[in-house]
């Protein structure tokens, strides 16, 4: 159709092209768009019948008013409507409306993944502030909870979903039919960043547990009680930080929560072998050898042929601990036979203090204290001597709990020099 045709029609069918051809998201172009649409439906009520080549021109610019609407916001479509109150008949006052209705339909299994990630978000944020404000909270207690809350407050809080959809709706330039998707890309990128948050927590915590390691080696037990608290905290499986923990309990003389944290390393890593160790050296000082020696066997079962340093002065310090046992039960075959065991390591021991930096000692002093009395029992005075003051020489200076020890091995080396030829 051209613009010389006479019927009425032609004329609001060219400004209604016009219009199309200016439509932008300006509020003016879609009051150009809306008016000059309500001509031609003015101007087609008075054409009766409507022409072929009318109707078909009509249909094309409707569908490409429709195919517009999908490349424009429709931010400016209540305010012209509040404004004019058209019909609703006139549904190109009305496309907003329509979509949205049609956007509602398709947008279901985004409005799903949406609830999703934010139920998953949810989870994810207070499992995050439990580890953080349990124990010892600090300086990264407060910003790791500001920070989750920062990115999650919106799905927590009473109407997040809907004040969320809200500032989405506010993006400036974001169509209608793309809010659904923009929503669940926000909520997703949230869980995405508070998953990342929970994942490094296990990193974080092997930071703390380090900086606990530092400080108990200093003597410095509060300090590193804190430490090893924020880090199983922070990764309640983490075994080395548990055994670690339970350590300086038992430095502290808290062998009630000592007991408690071996057997919580213990549960994270069956085949943790110090913290067996740990655990039956606590049955041993609290005179239930029997009990001890279950934990002692169980934990070199469990470390089997291993041959790593570590794992050979674990085995030096479960059968040093064994034998203890076995004496304490009058079992003095079993005792030798499990000290001796422990004996026969320490040549590579000695080694292995050697090639350390600085004054390390694995050996210990537990060993020769029960060969010695075993030794004596079986009337070996020279021998018992050797491990009296090979026991007197590897007790560790200031710790308080070897003075008894101290003070039995003097009298003892000083006993047997005594009646010895």
């Amino acid at each position: 159709m051209t613009g010389n045709d006479s019927s009425p029609l032609s004329a609001p069918l060219n400004a209604y092209e016009q219009a199309l051809a200016a439509l932008d998201d300006d509020h003016q172009t879609w009051l150009a768009v809306l008016l000059a649409r309500d001509a031609v439906e003015e101007a087609r009520q008075k054409v009766k019948p409507l022409r072929a080549a009318q109707a078909q021109r009509l249909v094309a610019l409707d569908a490409q008013f429709q195919e517009q609407v999908a490349r424009h916001s429709l931010d400016a479509l209540p305010d012209c409507r509040q404004t004019f109150d058209p019909p609703d008949a006139a549904w190109w006052w009305h496309l907003d409306e329509r979509i949205a209705k049609r956007e509602q339909q398709n947008d279901l299994p985004w409005v799903l993944l949406t609830g999703t990630f934010t139920l998953l978000t949810a989870a994810l944020t207070t499992e995050i502030l439990t580890r953080l404000w349990a124990s010892a909270p600090d300086t990264l207690s407060v910003f790791g909870s500001l920070l989750t809350l920062t990115l999650t407050a919106s799905p927590l809080i009473k109407r997040g979903p809907d004040l969320l959809a809200s500032g989405v709706a506010r993006l400036p330039k974001l169509k209608l039919q793309d809010r659904a998707e923009a929503l669940a890309a926000l909520t997703g990128l949230a869980f995405a960043i508070v998953l990342m948050i929970r994942l490094a927590l296990p990193a974080v915590a092997v930071a703390y547990n380090n900086q606990g390691f530092a400080a108990r080696q200093a003597q410095n037990y509060a300090q590193a009680q804190r430490k090893f608290q924020r880090a199983v905290a922070l990764h309640p499986d983490n075994a080395i930080a548990a055994y670690n923990l339970a350590e300086v309990y038992w430095r502290l003389r808290e062998p009630d929560k000592a007991r408690d944290w071996y057997r919580r390393a213990i549960a994270a890593d069956l085949d943790f072998a110090p913290a067996y160790r740990g655990l039956g050296r606590l049955h041993n000082a609290q005179d239930n050898p029997a009990e001890a020696q279950t934990i002692l066997e169980s934990g070199l079962a469990v470390l089997g042929n291993a041959t790593t340093e570590a794992d050979t002065v674990t085995r030096y310090e479960l059968l040093a601990e064994l034998g203890r046992a076995y004496f304490a039960q009058a079992q003095p075959v079993l005792a030798q036979r499990a000290l001796e065991e422990a004996l026969a390591l320490e040549d590579t021991l000695r080694a292995f203090e050697a090639a350390a930096p600085g004054a390390v000692q694995y050996r210990s002093a537990l060993p020769h204290y029960y060969m010695a009395q075993l030794y004596e029992q079986a009337d070996r005075p020279q021998d018992a001597l050797a491990h009296w003051e090979t026991c007197l020489r590897l007790l560790k200076p200031g710790w308080t709990e070897n003075m008894a020890w101290r003070i039995e091995a003097q009298e003892r080396i000083a006993y047997l020099k005594g009646v010895l030829p």
